[in-house]
Order: C-alpha cells, then structure tokens, then sequence
C-alpha cells in the first residue's frame, strides 16, 4: 500500500496538489454549499413565516461561501480543509433533517424534490472526507519514511 501511494505521488507530481487539493474540492463541495444556503432560507422562512424575505440572503450565502472556500483553497489549503470538515456534517445532519421533515411537521412545499440532487451527492462528499482522512493518517503514519524517501531522491538527483 505504501509504495503503491507513494508511485502514485511520484507519478503525479505538481498536479497531486492541483488536482486534489483545488479542482476536486471546488467541484464536490458546491452541492454541501448550496444546501448550507439553502438551510438559511428554509429555517428563515420556518420561523419568520414569510417565504420571499429569505430568498435573496440564500442566493447571495450560496456565492458568499463558495468565494471564501475558492480563496481558501488557493491562499490556505489547509484552511479550506477545516472549512471542509465543518461544511460536510453540516450538510449530512441537515439533509437528515430536511430529508425527514415531514416528521417534525414541518410543511414545506416541494421539499423532496428540491433535496433530489443533494441525496445523490452525499455518498460522494462522503467518500471525499474518508479519502481526505485516510490520506491525512497515511502521511502522519509514514511521515519518516516520506521524507527519507524524498531526501534519497533529492541526494540522487544533485550529488554526482
């Protein structure tokens, strides 16, 4: 498993970085982003009654938060990790609770519907995390190993 990562790495380069610490996070976390806006326009409708009041502050959160997780992960990756991190149970309790909403008597129209999309990309995001986790304890297990490794390279490459 080690030396199967560590090709990978090797293989990969400057585009690791690249593509699993920017492109794939700005894709996958959009959908919990929109339903953390969408929460702020559900549960303000829920208590203030009035549907229309909320409508504007949920568009403007869904491209607010996007922006500050765009910026994160450009400028402070690790940053944008925690904002990960806290993003994806937020998104996962709220979709449990809006997905069971009808329970809690909660009546909103067209609910089921709307949730569609975000049901799909939960094992997703899902699977995001348990990757970022397992590769987060990978590199903190091997930690020596690693830098060994890149240290002998790095002797190969410059001392001849």
């Amino acid at each position: 498993m080690y030396k199967f990562i560590t090709n990978l790495l090797d293989k990969m380069g400057n585009w690791f970085g690249i593509v699993f610490k920017i492109i794939l996070p700005a894709i996958i976390m959009y959908r919990p982003i929109r339903l953390t806006a969408f929460t702020f326009y559900v549960y303000g409708a829920l208590i203030s009654g009035n549907v229309t009041a909320f409508n504007d502050l949920g568009k403007i959160s869904i491209y607010v938060l996007y922006i500050v997780l765009l910026c994160m992960l450009f400028l402070a990756p690790k940053s944008a990790s925690v904002f990960e991190f806290v993003m994806v149970p937020y998104y996962l309790i709220n979709l449990i609770i809006l997905s069971t909403a009808e329970y809690f008597e909660l009546n909103v129209a067209g609910l089921e519907e709307a949730l569609v999309p975000y049901v799909r990309m939960a094992p997703v995001v899902i699977l995001f995390i348990a990757f970022k986790v397992f590769f987060y304890f990978f590199i903190k297990v091997n930690r020596n190993k690693l830098e060994e490794d890149r240290l002998k390279k790095f002797d190969d490459k410059y001392v001849d």
